[in-house]
């Protein structure tokens, strides 16, 4: 079984049914075969062997999905690249990956050369304008047209299919090499707890670079033969208007990427979202007050879930369960497992500890790094999350934070996401970050940036008068900044480090 399989057995049941909706055109599950095919022979044609890397870099279009799909075809490995990476990180990613072929976005190909200086790669082209192409360049569209059949590959399972860049803050991307059993484990459970079916329209807003964009909601929507509405980027008025333009039932996102939604909503922009029935928030714990905002503006529960580019699916709270406790990521979902450890080792049955994780989505390895293998993943095939989750009586699950993360004022630990969850519950706050800066009395002091709603005023007696009946008073913040908007990373998630060291400065 592979992800190629799935989509093929959709194409032959219903070649009809439309699998991507992008700008003003769609690729029926037919087409969209067709299309796999014949980029699967111009990859053979060009010399791409089983287990050989090839290389994207592009914004979003239907051409990645299907390239994706071809290069699992033929037995390769896809290797999606963020177009946020600039050369720093793009010659990691050449060096660590080694790619035969690279296929590139024609607006890209200066910052691809900035990087490839070094690297013998045969570069295809995503035309987006009418321009010449360099000699020895290929066209996208011109690949496989003139190559007659295909040579049937036996794929092994358990060999390579995806290879993942995640960014980091302090260091350079980590490699994460997923095999063909583990994107259809990830793939396929989570379009069975979802109950994704050919009925469904989901918006896919995230990035086909990162693994919640590509595998998480698009290859589920795939195998479940439903349609993906897929746009450029993130744009909360463009995803709106998406969702009632193709009445839409599904919709993935990172918890800033509700906020900006919910302040379009309720900006008064005119859009109807009654056909959602599914709202997932992944990347980030949502803090409830968000949830709460959310579902009474829209009608819609925004779901929460949990997983790590390296093990996914493992949390997640299923459509209809209404005995979810407020803030909760979910349940384990089948197949995966979780173990809580104390500082020192020593299991927590029960309460928080730091997460270990098994599930059948779990990567191969760190390519090409051994000794971070070893690092992080234990003997007996644990992953070694460094998040820090609380396990309750019922088996729900919460995200405390990152182990590294963790405020230690006066010899007590503190949990900034407690604090956010406070602050984003005001009715002037509409984000919160909470980290710990150096403090010559404390050890650490808590430091929180505040974002406020359009037109309120920032008031920082009100915010600890308001703390201090929510929280304990070693918790409340020392130390409050307001800004426009939190920064992040390249993945939509909270930039602490950048926060940290701004916080420093005091």
């Amino acid at each position: 079984m592979s992800l190629h399989s799935l989509v093929a057995a959709r194409a032959v049941a219903a070649p009809d049914a439309v699998a991507v909706i992008h700008r003003q055109t769609s690729l029926s599950y037919g087409e969209l075969a067709s299309e796999i095919e014949r980029i699967a022979r111009g990859l053979v044609a060009r010399g791409v062997h089983q287990g050989d890397r090839v290389l994207a870099l592009a914004g979003n279009s239907p051409a990645l999905i299907a390239l994706y799909l071809a290069v699992g075809r033929v037995g390769a490995v896809y290797v999606p690249v963020s177009p946020g990476f600039r050369e720093r990180e793009g010659r990691f990613v050449l060096d660590n990956a080694n790619p035969v072929l690279a296929v590139v976005e024609q607006s890209l190909l200066p910052e691809f050369a900035s990087w490839s200086d070094d690297h013998q790669v045969q570069i295809i082209v995503l035309r987006d304008s009418d321009s010449p192409l360099s000699e020895g360049m290929g066209d996208f569209d011109d690949l496989g047209m003139h190559d007659s059949g295909i040579c049937d590959r036996v794929i092994d399972e358990e060999s390579g299919l995806l290879l993942c860049y995640t960014s980091g803050t302090t260091s350079m991307p980590k490699p994460v090499l997923h095999s063909h059993r583990s994107e259809v484990y990830n793939a396929t459970t989570y379009a069975s707890v979802w109950g994704l079916n050919p009925a469904d329209r989901g918006v896919v807003a995230l990035p086909l670079a990162w693994v919640y964009g590509l595998s998480t909601t698009t290859a589920a929507l795939l195998v479940s033969g439903s349609t993906v509405i897929l746009l450029d980027r993130f744009n909360p008025v463009a995803v709106v208007e998406a969702i009632a333009e193709h009445r839409a039932t599904a919709i993935w996102g990172t918890m800033s990427m509700y906020t900006k939604i919910l302040e379009v909503v309720n900006s008064g922009h005119e859009a109807d979202l009654s056909s959602l029935r599914l709202a997932n928030n992944g990347g980030e714990p949502c803090p409830p007050p968000l949830v709460r905002s959310f579902e009474k503006r829209t009608g819609v529960t925004l779901l929460g879930s949990y997983a790590t580019s390296e093990a996914r699916p493992v949390l997640l709270i299923r459509p209809g369960d209404d005995n979810v406790p407020e803030g909760s990521v979910g349940q384990l979902v089948p197949g995966a497992d979780i173990k809580l450890e104390t500082a020192t080792g020593d299991e927590v049955p029960e309460g928080t500890g730091h997460a270990l994780l098994q599930c059948p989505g779990l990567m191969s390895e760190y390519y090409k790094q051994p000794d971070l293998t070893a690092e992080k993943m234990t003997a007996d095939g644990w992953f070694r999350s460094g998040d820090l989750l609380r396990r309750d009586e019922n088996g729900y699950y919460f995200v405390v934070g990152r182990l590294n993360e963790m405020i230690i004022r006066s010899g007590a630990n503190i949990a900034p996401a407690e604090i956010e969850s406070e602050l984003v519950s005001h009715k002037d706050v509409i984000d919160a970050a909470v980290v710990g800066v150096p403090d010559s009395r404390s050890g650490e002091a808590v430091l929180a940036y505040v974002v406020c709603a359009n037109g309120a005023r920032f008031d920082e007696g009100e915010l600890r008068e308001y703390l201090s009946d929510r929280l304990a008073t070693y918790k409340i913040p020392q130390h409050f900044i307001c800004l426009d908007e939190l920064p992040r990373t390249g993945r939509g998630k909270l930039d602490r480090k950048a926060l940290r060291d701004k916080g420093a400065l005091l």
